[in-house]
This record gives C-alpha cells, sequence and structure tokens, in this order.
C-alpha cells in the first residue's frame, strides 16, 4: 500500500473537497482523485462519497481514517529516525541574543536547521546584552549575539563583529521624508516616532540624541517597527532590516550624524566547540553579516 494515497484521503476527507485537497497538498486535482480511487479497489471498500458541491466520508471510511493517520505518522517516525541514523550532528546547542537580534536572525536560522538536522536541539536565551555576556563568560551559553558598539562588552570571551550598520529612519511613501538620502535628528524631532526599547543599544542612541523625541510606541524588534510605521503610527528609528529579509513598503533613510551599530558576537571560552555548535553559529553569522551596511 503506497502512503501517499492515504495522504490524499485524509486530506480530501478533512477539506470536504478534492479540490482544496489537492491545491493544499500542490497536486492535480486528477492526479488525487485517481489515487484515492486506486486506494479504494485496493481496499475493496468505498471511503468518499462524491458530489456536485464536494466529498463526504462514508461509515467505512471514518472506520479507515484514524489507522490511516497511524500508518502516515509512522511513515513520518521512520524518515526521521532514518535522518538521524545518518546524521551524527545532535546535542544542545545554547545561544542567547537581544530580542532585536533574536526575532530577526536567530530564530529564522534556527527554524530552518530544524528542518536538515533534527539531532541538533538548539536553546535560546532572550536577555540585554550585559546578561547575555556574563552568561557566555560563565560557560552556560555557547555563544551570544551582542549589539552596541564594540566596546559595550569588554570580558574574557572571544568577541568578532559580523556586521556594522547605522541607526535609520523607516518612512513610508508620501511622507515629506521619504524621498531624503539622508535625516538629520533635529528634523526626526518634528515627527512622532516608533522606536526601539530605551533598554536597547538603538533605544538608548535615540533617546541620547533626542532626549525630547516624541516617541509613540517602543518596541523590542525591528519587525514591530516596521508594523507600526505601516500601520500609519509615525516613522521608525532602528537598526535597518536586510532588503532580503523581504520587501517593506518604506524606506530605511541614514540618520546625520551616523550613530554607528554592530552585531558582535562572543563565544564560551570555557565550552568545547562541537560540530553542532560550529554549524549553528556559522548559520547565524551568515545571516547577521546581511545586516552589514557601508557609510553613506
Amino acid at each position: 500500500m503506497r502512503v501517499e494515497r492515504l495522504v490524499y484521503f485524509v486530506e480530501a476527507a478533512r477539506a470536504g473537497s478534492m479540490r482544496a485537497a489537492a491545491e493544499h497538498l500542490g497536486v492535480a486535482q486528477s492526479v488525487m482523485s485517481g489515487q484515492i480511487t486506486a486506494l479504494e479497489e485496493e481496499l475493496n471498500v468505498v471511503l468518499l462519497n462524491r458530489g456536485r458541491h464536494g466529498v463526504s466520508i462514508t461509515d467505512a471510511g471514518k472506520r479507515i481514517f484514524e489507522d490511516a493517520l497511524g500508518l502516515i505518522a509512522a511513515q513520518r517516525t521512520l524518515i526521521e529516525t532514518a535522518l538521524r541514523l545518518t546524521d551524527d550532528l545532535s546535542g544542545v546547542v545554547n545561544i542567547g541574543a537581544n530580542p532585536a537580534l533574536a526575532a530577526s536572525i536567530v530564530t529564522p536560522v534556527i527554524a530552518e536547521l530544524r528542518k536538515i538536522h533534527m539531532g541538533i536541539q538548539p536553546v535560546l536565551l532572550e536577555a540585554a546584552s550585559p546578561e547575555l555576556l556574563e552568561h557566555v563568560e560563565r560557560g552556560t551559553l555557547d555563544f551570544a549575539l551582542l549589539t552596541g558598539p564594540a566596546s559595550l562588552s569588554q570580558g574574557s570571551a572571544p568577541q568578532s563583529t559580523l556586521a556594522s550598520t547605522v541607526m535609520s529612519a523607516y518612512v513610508m511613501p508620501g511622507h515629506p521624508l521619504y524621498t531624503r538620502d539622508r535625516i538629520t535628528w533635529d528634523e526626526l524631532g518634528d515627527f512622532p516616532l516608533v522606536a526601539m526599547r530605551p533598554d536597547t543599544t538603538v533605544g538608548a542612541g535615540l533617546i541620547r540624541h533626542l532626549p525630547k523625541a516624541k516617541i509613540v510606541a517602543q518596541v523590542s524588534s525591528i519587525r514591530h517597527v516596521i508594523f507600526m510605521v505601516e500601520s500609519d503610527m509615525g516613522i521608525g528609528v532602528a537598526a535597518p532590516q536586510p532588503r532580503s529579509f523581504g520587501s517593506p513598503l518604506g524606506r530605511w533613510v541614514p540618520i546625520h550624524p551616523h550613530e554607528r551599530i554592530t552585531i558582535d558576537l562572543v563565544q564560551s571560552g570555557s565550552k568545547p566547540v562541537t560540530r553542532s555548535v560550529r554549524l549553528v553559529r556559522d548559520a547565524v553569522q551568515a545571516r547577521a553579516k546581511q545586516f552589514d551596511v557601508v557609510d553613506s
């Protein structure tokens, strides 16, 4: 018995429509219908009632439905077990990052790696840079991403700068500053601002330049800045998100004079660097480097 036929049957029964189920699985409706018919012939039982307005599961189909789910799950477990046997990458990798870097860099990397290397167990700690540095130095984290000027952290753990960018304004089309090549801090003072939290490097930089800024929202990630600006709440102030991460509706305009922000990787000097740690670290580094920009 071909398990994919069971998958087609289960999806059609759930959707109540051959067409909807076929679209969900990305196959032609004729292929799905033919495979379910072949399954019915193989089992010598009618699983679905076909009608003008869709399909409905028969009494016999209901009895077979749960067994079909079990066989599908068993096949998935078998495949995962085989992958683990052929993939010697395994174990816990402890990663630290502040909320902004966790959302834009670390979490997407973890999601992708879990699809490929199911034996690796990344564990993410979100905290401010000073706390993360302490964890790395104590050996409770394999590595962490910190933001700041590089001088922010002066611990004994090995440190390298992955990217350097500048604080920028996220502006929507139609705004008087949208077409500008650069914006001054004084000009920003005339508009409502969506800012990073004051305990972040970017948020603290804004307060330092504009202590009386008209801040309407303080958030923890660049994604939230973009969302609120696109909801017409004001101008966003953050480190610009690379276009490769998505296609925002607005544009990032550098703020002058520059407030430079670095993304630094700090690695534990007391813990062994396993192949799993190296793989996760290299993937995080590659994504972080996309934030690197040249002064304009």
